[in-house]
């Protein structure tokens, strides 16, 4: 709507006046609601963020100069230079509330302004939503929405405070209502005069470029307020496309230029007042000096980090085990209040639906957009908490407004027939309106009640100030009633005979003396230290509090005094130290007092007591001391003992009153006597003076009061013992009426500190504080409403919070404190809960428990506050049961964000899984060494191969069903989508009950054929045709899956040993884990090297492998080097189907035949997949030249020409018979070792070459099955023709199961393929789904298929396999950068050169076709886009420079390829196939640069990082190579003849070159066995009868540790736990439980403190320990605990165990054989012992 018909709706001129009036009386009503209270609490800044930055306004001072005032390393303005660098807000709210408070002579009052400042911000903000929402839509939605954000709840609780965020607030919106001018004028673009160089007129933008400077410069304020508001910049261009839209497309392109120009003038605008208003983000000095402030950026930093929850950061305890729904929850009943907020949100989902239904060009798309993106971020946030969704608030008010007046419009409708449209619309919007309005109107007057009132901390302070006594004091009768003026008394104060106490009270009330009363009376430990021989001198005097009644007679006691300086201030003199025990009946023991000094701790300098010496109590102790040289002593230790019972004599005080200081004028003395105490809490009757005289006191008036000891010894006076929670929280009470709690009136060492782990010191703490304490207070929700949300972290805090208040099991801790009131709950710790202070939103009777919402809205300004005094019921032996019962051996040391997933696996299998693990899997009933299928490695071999084609056959109906743009049905992924289904049932099954066996799997197979049946049925006919027409297609994959079979299996044939002693690799952990697999009866799988535990590590790929192995009972062995040819073979074929249908596809839109087949295409993918390596053994051979010419000298410093030599000298060397200096194994290993920095840098071939069966190999063909269906989803359109449920459901199905199943199988590889399969189905839905005109004629977004794919796809994906994230637990999960060595150039090129000389020449010749089909005229076009282009140009120079200087040395090559790749995408014209392989490189590129960046945090250096996303780019670069090089191919003809042979000749070079590691690098592998007289078999184990080993110098006959591991195959009933050696990894180590995944005590030390350590409960180094004691040792009930600990039923002793351990300590194994064991098997020095029942059982 034009401005025109907007004011042709609103009538004129007239209806403005009333608008404006009743706005004015709307803005007066907001002020009425922000203004109220602004005073509220009495200055005491209860809000964190309001007293930090009180506080910051107090230190800053204004600055002379604007010199002064950028110079951040010096500016008085700079938060940083005046303490407080911490400082993570905007500076501008904070510039503002200082100087307005400076002008107005307000500084002592600057909480105030800051609070008013915010109110008046809020109310600017209504004003701003009249305006946004009047534009968008008319006066009356204006209205309504100005009234509804007037009465919004948060908005008015938010201006109750000084604080950035109602500043930021206002300064967003003034952005936004720009943004909706911009996105709303509609002008006429007037022509401009054109200069003689222009053949084409200008326009001038449609929209004000005013506008867009305003915005800017409120952006800019925006950003100096806070940052969070950064995602607001996004409005500018898309409301300026948004007007730019409703032009024609064929006049939009005019402005296009012009437009950007200005929105990087926006941004300058911006930049500007950023600089000016948030100065100290930039070093300066002066305003040109724009480097960001290190200090402000690692403030940043840590911020990000205290607010993700992944850091020890107390309030974020609050937000842990949040739901994606609390904010949105909180905003509804708190934030807005029900009624409003279901009017609010129906209305944002009104708004859209119009989006989506066509109306998203509409201008209010804008402000939808803002409001619900800036929603869903917060949402996503960790800390969702309100107040953080303020930009939304005002959003919601202008749609609900809207919707209303949509309504009431509506009711004025008729149908063309005459009859009534809608007749329900109007009373709907006044019903509506009215719950709206009057309900948010009733709930912010309620609310505002708080800021009427007193404070509740504040009122809970006066109460406590009443109730409980302080050291002294003084209680009067008035008026009113009784009243108590306390009187503190310092800290450490002593009255002595010599020194009475004096001070003075001015009274606060009118009133009678009742009585003066001295609450805790101590007789304390006095030291003092004087000069010998000067009877003036002033002794320096400390004391301490004994508690001499809680020590056992003769039990050893000490107690350390601290010295200051002044008490050895002169050191050439000498000293008497003198000390006394309160006086009393009784004596005690010095064993020992010496002088020490902190800076000697271990050494005394000087021995007073060294033999022992009886003091009598009240005896005083003297010595003297005198000092040479050393060091002066700070402290005296004195170690001592009671003899026997003692008491305290009582002590007689006086009290003296007087009305003069001198105390001439005696208004009352009185004595009394007490008894002291030597503890500091719990019960006590004190000390009363009772005045013989009435005495009454006027308020103002000041009396005298002196109290004397008559009494040998000293007294000290203290008041109550108050215990707060945490220094976290304002502890109580605060300081009102003019006392200092804690600065003489109660004691203040007594703070829970809550947040602190719980543990033994921390149980000792809490028992400690309570037995002390006679007063505990709650001040806030803060700790029992987080605290218990991380029960495993704060078991002892959540169980003290249940039992104070007595809360029942069966209800939460935070639902009782919410609803608790003093007589409700049964307090069982001996605190009775005697008062509560809650003030809750109430109009008149009408009262609101608020107190569930989230802390922030209640704690800051109305916190629930309790307050337990202890009973005399008090019974410590309870309390200390209670508290102690609490286990703290588990205690998990969560983060907040840790515990966010739920309660942390422990990573141990519960009680039940643990027997039925060991009960099952007997290796005997699994794998039958007798059978036909293992009588010989061969049939097993058949069997397997026959067995995996007849599965892939009969599932492959399904992936022709899952895959319908595949042009040949995908057949070739068929037996890895078999194997994906097979185990997925399996797998899924037994993680729900189902037991893991052979029939179980034997079924699903069987169902596999039923579905595959169902699934052909539909098909039949075209399936028949297919194979009749075209069955060279299968025969070809046949062939092909057969070759590469083939190949790998004679690898394997040529070197099948599953471990080598030098590079043995991981193969060991890959085979335990494989056959923990095989055994397990239910999933997790038991951890074979951890027993006890399940396996914590992405093990799903033994499971998808290992399935088939246990359906047929293959030897694991044999089915190990079965697996790994199957999995080369499924790659292979993978790779050449997604190539093979992309060509064909390709082809189908030519109009010439192609001289590059399909096939061609194809099996060059799989070649480049498979059988190539990097550049590596040419670099490598090289190397070995230099290496041989040099001769020894050091190469590096070495000139280009000295190198040059050298290898020239090698080369002619090798020519004379010389070898290379490398060794056989060298070949195959170091082309993987290019990086400086990185251990492995690894590429397919090796990967099967080296034969570790690691998560990466096995997800492999799963990744080409995801891309595949990604490819199959573009292909067919989006399912055109095939968009029925069925037809759907099985290819979302497959096509999430696959991706899913990358997350347990190799993580690394999910997030990548996810993506491509989400960006899939998006990009297909998007160009391909039908698109229905609306009601204006426009065709709508496809955005709800969209929507509905992608979430289908991530539901099932994750849903899938949601019980192995149930108990995985992964310690090293965050991305970092990536600080250290970077990947140079050189090896860059070295592993990526071959595929990048065939893309790059491709991509030349395509951008060179481009521009030979592209006519010189067509560039006029760029024209209004060449600032654009020359900016995008310095933008990526700026990257490259960028990157390069800070070490990421690819830069310079990796970011223009993108680029280029990016732009041949957009290529007018591109088909889309050549797009899809161009965004293949894209992301290779990407993937491969990205490394450089990032890296996992708790990798291993960034090893992994680099080798698993290398081998993705790997395989995509292997997809787009091939099809690079057959589209070069393709048009090979065309290319001038210089080029060709260049290109022949260099191709050539670098193929021969990439094939030099199958020649070198693969035949190495097949010769470097660890037993060369081993036979070329299939069983992986054969090798062990063969083979010697040496360790700890000891030879060692393997054939001995094989015919145990085979006893132990063959005999062993289930999977019991087995004790081997502990040896560092990588060794022999082992070697029992790899060979029969039988869970050990603990297995490899490393991998398993990589996999659990982080978890607690989890200790490796002690199971480490706990296996060499028991080995060592000779401590039979040690021995016996060792046992039952781990339940160990199988004991191995063997070579390996005697080359490691003492024979002493094995002699126990004969020495107890038939008493705790059993020798059940013998081989020369190789026994195994069965551990006796009767052990097991002994003492359980």
């Amino acid at each position: 709507m034009n401005n025109a018909q907007q004011v042709a709706r609103d009538n004129g001129p007239a209806p403005r006046i009333i608008y404006l009036l009743l706005l004015g009386l709307v803005l007066l009503a907001a002020a009425y609601l922000r203004f109220t209270g602004i005073d509220w609490a009495e200055g005491q800044n209860l809000h964190p963020d309001e007293l930090f930055l009180t506080n910051v306004e107090y230190a800053i001072q204004p600055v002379n100069s604007w010199s002064e005032y950028f110079d951040t390393a010096n500016s008085p303005l700079n938060p940083g230079n005046r303490g407080h660098p911490f400082f993570v807000y905007g500076t501008l709210p904070l510039f503002m509330v200082r100087y307005l408070a400076e002008s107005t002579d307000q500084m002592g009052h600057v909480t105030v302004v800051g609070r008013q400042l915010s109110a008046w911000m809020d109310i600017g903000l209504i004003l701003l939503v009249y305006l946004i929402a009047a534009r968008l839509f008319d006066r009356r939605v204006g209205l309504l929405a100005a009234i509804i954000s007037t009465f919004t709840v948060m908005q008015i609780q938010q201006s109750h405070f000084f604080t950035v965020d109602n500043f930021a607030n206002f300064f967003a919106f003034l952005a936004i209502y720009f943004a909706v001018r911009i996105a709303t004028t509609e002008r006429e673009p007037l022509l401009t005069p054109m200069s003689d160089e222009e053949t084409e007129p200008r326009r001038r933008l449609p929209f004000a470029i005013g506008d867009v400077l305003l915005f800017g410069l409120a952006f800019g304020w925006v950003l100096a307020s806070k940052l969070s508001y950064a995602p607001l910049a996004a409005l500018l261009p898309l409301a300026a496309a948004i007007n730019l839209l409703r032009l024609p497309a064929e006049e939009r392109e005019d402005y296009y230029g012009s437009a950007f120009l200005w929105m990087v003038a926006a941004a300058v605008v911006s930049l500007v007042a950023f600089r000016i208003f948030q100065p100290y983000a930039f070093e300066g000095p002066g305003f040109f000096g724009v480097t960001p402030n290190p200090q402000w950026l690692d403030t940043l930093a840590t911020l990000r980090g205290q607010i993700s929850g992944d850091v020890d950061w107390p309030p974020s305890m609050q937000w842990a085990r949040r739901s994606f729904f609390f904010g949105f929850e909180n905003m509804s009943k708190w934030g807005l209040g029900l009624p409003l907020a279901v009017v609010l949100w129906a209305a944002f989902l009104w708004a859209g639906w119009r989006l989506l239904r066509g109306e998203w060009q509409k201008p209010f798309a804008l402000l939808w957009l803002w409001g619900g993106g800036y929603f869903l971020w917060q949402s996503l946030a960790f800390n969702p908490t309100m107040r953080y969704f303020l930009p939304s608030y005002p959003v919601l008010a202008v749609f609900g407004a809207a919707l209303l007046v949509h309504l009431w419009d509506a009711g004025s409708l008729r149908r063309d027939d005459g009859s009534r449209w809608r007749f329900w619309a109007r009373p709907a919007a006044l019903l509506l309106g009215a719950l709206a309005i009057v309900g948010a109107a009733v709930w912010s007057l309620a609310f505002v009640r708080i800021y009427q009132q007193e404070s509740t901390r504040a009122a809970a302070s006066y109460w406590i100030y009443q109730h409980a006594p302080g050291p002294l004091n003084l209680d009067l009768a008035t008026a009113e009633g009784e009243f108590r003026q306390l009187m503190p008394v310092a800290y450490g104060s002593l009255i002595t005979p010599e020194q009475p106490y004096f001070t003075s009270v001015t009274a606060k009330q009118t009133g009678r003396i009742e009585r003066v009363y001295l609450h805790h009376i101590v007789a304390p430990t006095v030291l003092e230290v004087l000069p010998t021989g000067n009877p003036d001198a002033i002794p320096v005097r400390s004391s301490q509090i004994v508690d001499l009644f809680d020590m056992a007679p003769g039990e050893p006691q000490s107690l350390t005094f601290a010295l200051s300086p002044a008490a050895f201030a002169d050191p050439t003199l000498e000293y008497e130290v003198r000390f006394q025990f309160p006086p009393g009946e009784g004596t005690l023991t010095l064993n020992r007092v010496e002088l020490r000094s902190s800076a000697t701790p271990d050494q005394a300098t000087h021995i007073l007591v060294e033999a022992p010496q009886t003091l009598a109590m009240g005896e005083a102790f003297s010595a003297t001391v005198s000092f040479a040289t050393g060091a002066l002593p700070d402290q005296l230790v004195i170690s001592y003992s009671l003899d026997g019972a003692i008491s305290l004599a009582p002590v007689d005080l006086q009290l003296t009153l007087s009305t003069t200081p001198d105390m001439a004028q005696v208004l009352s003395q009185t004595d009394v006597t007490v008894q002291p105490q030597t503890d500091t809490g719990g019960f006590t009757d004190g000390a009363s003076f009772e005045l013989g005289r009435l005495i009454r006191l006027e308020q103002g008036q000041t009396l005298y009061m002196q109290i004397s000891l008559a009494s040998p010894g000293a007294i000290s006076l203290l008041g109550s013992a108050v215990a707060n929670e945490t220094s976290w929280d304002l502890g109580l009470p605060l300081r009102v009426d003019n006392y200092d709690a804690f600065g003489g009136i109660y004691q203040g060492d007594l703070n829970f500190e809550m947040y602190w782990d719980a543990n033994p010191d921390k149980l000792a703490r809490m028992l400690g504080i309570l037995e002390r304490a006679e007063y505990v207070f709650i001040s806030s929700s803060r700790q029992w409403a987080s605290l218990p949300r991380i029960p495993e972290r704060f078991p002892l805090a959540s169980e003290y919070y249940r039992q104070l208040l007595g809360c029942p099991p069966g209800d939460s801790i935070e639902w009782c404190y919410n609803v608790a009131d003093v007589d409700r709950f049964e307090e069982n710790l001996g605190f009775e809960l005697v008062e509560i202070f809650e003030t809750r939103p109430a109009l008149g009777p009408l009262e609101i428990n608020d107190q569930a919402s989230e802390e922030a809205f209640t704690v800051y300004d109305h916190s629930k506050v309790f307050i337990f005094r202890k009973t005399a019921d008090y019974d410590h032996q309870h309390v200390v049961d209670v508290l102690s019962a609490v286990d703290l051996s588990n205690v998990q040391r969560l983060t907040p964000k840790q515990a966010s997933g739920g309660p942390q696996p422990t990573l141990m299998l519960p009680a039940d899984d643990v027997a039925s693990q060991r009960a099952g899997g007997t290796w005997s009933e699994l794998f039958n060494r007798e059978s036909w299928i293992n009588a010989s490695p061969w049939i097993s071999a058949l069997v397997w191969y026959v067995a995996l084609f007849l599965l892939g056959l009969a599932v492959y109906p399904i992936v022709r069903m899952a895959l319908p743009g595949l042009l040949d049905g995908g057949y070739a992924f068929s037996r890895i989508a078999a194997l994906l289904l097979l185990a997925w049932f399996g797998w899924f099954s037994a993680s729900l009950g189902l037991p893991s066996t052979r029939l179980w799997l034997s079924i699903f197979a069987l169902l596999l054929v039923g579905l595959g049946v169902w699934a052909a049925r539909p098909q039949w006919d075209l399936m028949k045709a297919e194979w009749d027409a075209k069955r060279r297609r299968f025969i070809r994959v046949e062939v092909l899956f057969l070759a590469f079979f083939v190949l790998m299996l004679l690898i394997r044939l040529g070197n099948p040993d599953l471990w080598h002693p030098g590079k043995g690799g991981e193969k060991p952990m890959d085979f335990a884990y494989f056959n923990a697999v095989l055994k397990s009866t239910s999933f997790p799988p038991y951890d074979p090297w951890f027993a006890g535990g399940y396996i914590n590590y992405y093990y799903y790929g033994f499971v998808l492998v290992g399935s088939l192995t246990k359906l047929l009972g293959i030897l694991p062995s044999v089915a190990y080097n079965l697996i790994l040819p199957s999995l080369f073979a499924m790659l292979a074929v993978g790779v050449y189907c997604v190539v093979w249908n992309i060509w064909k596809a390709w082809l189908a839109n030519r109009q010439r035949k192609s001289p590059v087949g399909a096939y061609f295409a194809g099996v060059a993918a799989a070649v480049g997949a498979v059988l190539i390596g990097n550049l590596g053994s040419l670099h490598m051979i090289f190397q070995g030249y230099l290496r041989l010419g040099a001769a020894g000298a050091p190469l590096e410093g070495a000139g280009a020409l000295t190198k040059l030599g050298w290898t020239l000298n090698g080369f002619a060397q090798t020519l004379g018979g010389q070898a290379l200096p490398f060794g056989i194994g060298d070949w195959y290993w170091n082309p993987t070792r290019l990086h400086p920095d990185v251990p492995i840098a690894e590429f397919p071939l090796f990967t099967f070459t080296y034969a570790d069966l690691h998560a990466h190999m096995m997800a492999m063909p799963v990744t080409m099955l995801a891309l595949a269906w990604a490819l199959s989803a573009i292909l067919s359109r989006a399912w055109e023709g095939r968009r029925s449920a069925l037809y759907l459901g099985v290819s979302f199905l497959l096509g999430g199961l696959t991706i899913g199943a990358l997350r347990p199988t190799n993580t690394w590889d999910f997030p990548t393929y996810l993506a491509l399969g989400v960006l899939a189905v998006a990009v297909a839905a998007w160009l391909y789904w039908p698109r229905p005109k609306n009601a204006e004629g426009r065709p709508s977004l496809p955005i709800l298929p969209v929507l509905a794919g992608v979430m289908a796809l991530g539901a099932i994906s994750v849903f899938a396999y949601q019980p192995f994230a149930q108990w995985y637990s992964q310690g090293y999960s965050a991305l970092q950068l990536w600080q250290g060595g970077r990947t140079p150039s050189g090896t860059y090129l070295v592993h990526w050169g071959f595929f990048l000389f065939i893309q790059v020449a491709w991509m030349a010749w395509e951008t060179r076709q481009w521009m030979a089909q592209t006519p010189l005229s067509a560039l006029n076009k760029l024209k209004p886009y060449r600032w654009a282009i020359y900016a995008a140009l310095a933008a990526l120079l700026a990257a490259v420079v960028g990157l390069q200087n800070w070490g990421i040395h690819v830069a310079w090559l990796v970011l223009p390829l993108m680029v280029w790749a990016a732009l041949l995408i957009v290529r007018p014209g591109q088909d889309p196939m050549k797009r899809i392989v161009l965004f293949l490189i894209g992301t290779g590129l990407f993937l491969s640069v990205m490394v450089e960046v990032v890296v996992l945090s708790g990798d291993i250096g960034r090893m992994n990082t680099v080798f698993k996303f290398y081998l993705q780019v790997w395989l995509l670069y292997s997809v787009a190579g091939a099809l690079a090089l057959a589209w070069t191919w393709d048009e090979f003809e065309q290319w001038a003849s210089g080029w060709r042979r260049a290109w022949q000749l260099v191709g050539t070079v670098l193929l021969a070159s990439v094939a030099l590691f199958m020649m070198l690098g693969v035949t190495a592998k097949i010769q470097d066995r660890m037993a060369p007289d081993s036979p070329h078999t299939l069983d992986g184990n054969a090798f062990l009868e063969y083979a010697l080993h040496y360790e700890q110098g000891q030879e060692l006959h393997l054939a001995e540790d094989y015919a145990a591991i085979r006893w132990l195959q063959d005999n062993v009933q289930g999977s019991p736990v087995i004790v081997e050696a502990q040896v560092p990894e990588y060794r022999w180590g082992s070697r029992i439980s790899i060979n029969t995944g039988l869970p050990a005590v603990l297995g490899w030390n490393w991998h398993q403190r990589q996999q659990r350590e982080f978890v607690p409960g989890n200790d490796v180094w002690g199971r480490a320990d706990g296996i060499t004691a028991f080995y060592s040792g000779s401590e039979r009930d040690e021995v016996v605990a060792f046992l039952q600990q781990y339940d160990v039923l199988y004991i191995i002793v063997g070579e390996l165990e005697r080359a490691y351990y003492p024979r002493p300590g094995l002699l126990k194994f004969e020495t107890w054989e038939g008493i705790l064991w059993q020798e059940v098997f013998r081989i020369d020095d190789t026994v195994i012992y069965r551990v006796l029942d009767s052990t097991l059982l002994a003492g359980n």
